[in-house]
């Protein structure tokens, strides 16, 4: 066996793998690669790169996999599909070992930025499910919906997240700029000089009075900042294009926040996300004693995600229709198309609020908010899409 440079031990409770990163001149097959994972499972496992099944590893087990140097998807899965682990890896050439802690589920960077962090972000299986209520609002009604595997973070940025991200940038939010945001009190009013950075106590709370433009503006940073490819592109007139072909960071499309919501493939079919009770995972008017809470403090649903009903309402990429579920796609609805003639039109928001009666928190619950809204209610949660790499397809190892 060819000598190794460097490995990666991966660990989740009975779920170990490690990852040999080779350099980019070996020799396998009697071909040059660019570089090749040596994957190692003490149990026996699925292997997905890139969204696409690689390998069934059988306990003690070890398959090469040849890769083109840059950044893959990793998924690990046991056969039951009870432990999991994804992670992102940049192959290149390295010269220490990465170890990565998956009981707290967290990967640890060890300085050379080979593994790219992922801060937090569950891997979410796409399926089929029925979106809506139908015993719900006019704008709910119910139908049928698919979306593709996506990762989406277990709970919403914090204001700890958003300040390093304004800090290290010098930006500015449209509440600062203004000099003002919207404050909930039974009704919204104008609040002076309120912003995100003292808007709430706290800086593992969600962050709040940011626009949908400021969570755009911070959705490209984190992109870039883990050298991944930005989603948006600003165009004239504040006009927003969303590659979803691109590997960075986003907002969830309506559809994807839903089916998240609600537990994904191991949904319960609960009312609100994670359980029939709202006291068990949403922070509302009735139980929040008027004001937001730290992240994650409330039970998780299916997926480990933590307050996607209350605490603060979350930012989507949709545009609001209470028609669109009429006309929606089967396959990865993304909302209605831009229309330029469409004066004042809004985004969708989701998941009910800290100062929102619990009706607003079910999962099927939309509500609607101009680009350029922010209030003490309003925060969001990233996304990021598994891109297939065809070239790495072609070069499977069977």
């Amino acid at each position: 066996m060819t000598t190794l440079k460097s490995h990666s031990w991966i660990c989740f409770n009975s779920l170990i793998l490690v990852c040999f990163l080779l350099p980019s001149n070996v020799v396998l097959s009697q071909k040059v690669v660019d570089a090749s994972m040596s994957i190692i499972s003490d149990v026996e496992c699925f292997l997905r790169v890139d969204g696409k099944l690689r390998a069934r590893l059988k306990p003690n087990d070890s398959r090469d996999i040849i890769v083109k140097r840059g950044v893959h998807d990793l998924l690990a899965v046991t056969l039951d599909g009870k432990d999991q682990l994804g992670i992102t890896v940049k192959v290149q050439t390295v010269d220490v070992p990465v170890k990565i802690n998956l009981k707290e589920k967290i990967n640890l960077r060890l300085g050379n930025q080979n593994y790219l962090e992922k801060d937090n972000m569950v891997f979410v299986r796409g399926g089929v499910f029925n979106m809506g209520d139908k015993n719900g609002e006019p704008d709910e009604r119910m139908h049928r919906v698919k979306v593709k595997d996506f990762y989406i973070a277990k709970h919403e940025v914090t204001k700890a997240e958003f300040k390093k991200f304004a800090s290290m940038t010098s930006y500015r939010t449209m509440a600062e700029k203004e000099g003002y945001s919207m404050k909930f009190n039974g009704e919204f009013v104008d609040s002076m000089p309120v912003n995100f950075k003292n808007i709430s106590e706290g800086d593992n709370v969600p962050v709040a009075a940011v626009s949908w433009y400021d969570a755009i503006k911070y959705c490209n940073w984190k992109s870039q900042k883990n050298k991944l490819n930005p989603v948006y592109k600003v165009l004239k007139n504040k006009v927003v294009v969303c590659d979803f072909n691109a590997n960075g960071y986003r907002l969830p499309t309506e559809a994807e926040w839903e089916f998240a919501a609600r537990g994904g493939n191991s949904s319960k079919l609960s009312k609100y996300s994670g359980s029939h009770s709202f006291n068990n995972v949403a922070w509302v008017q009735e139980n929040a004693g008027m004001r937001v809470h730290e992240v994650g403090k409330k039970t998780s649903n299916e997926l480990g995600l933590f307050d996607m009903s209350g605490n603060v309402l979350e930012w989507c990429w949709d545009i609001y229709n209470d028609q669109y579920y009429l006309v929606a796609p089967f396959n990865n609805p993304k909302g209605p198309d831009y229309n330029a003639n469409l004066k004042d039109y809004a985004r969708v928001i989701r998941g009910g609020a800290a100062l929102y009666p619990h009706r607003y928190a079910r999962v099927a619950n939309r509500s609607k908010a101009t680009e350029d809204w922010h209030s003490d209610m309003i925060g969001f949660r990233v996304v990021r899409q598994i891109i297939p790499n065809a070239a790495s397809d072609r070069n499977f190892i069977q």
